[in-house]
């Protein structure tokens, strides 16, 4: 969260359908709906709120092969 309030220029929290932003899961089409969306000056964030246990499992990011791996921010 301290990105949201110590760094970004702006922030939202994307309702579902407002960013459609697709992939396929077991031959079924899903939709991917981050937790929040931040701009700072020179990038915009997809933010996944993450329990600390759960973060150094790979499965809790739902294998997006389209996707860079994701990283932690603090």
């Amino acid at each position: 969260m301290a990105i949201l309030l110590r760094d970004s220029i702006r922030w939202f929290r994307p309702a579902k359908g407002q960013l459609q932003l697709l992939y396929r899961y077991a031959g079924e089409e899903r939709e991917y709906l981050p937790d929040f969306v931040a701009e700072v000056d020179d990038a915009i964030y997809m933010i996944e709120i993450k329990a600390v246990d759960r973060n150094s499992r790979r499965s809790s990011w739902g294998g997006l092969p389209c996707c860079p791996k994701p990283r932690l921010v603090s």
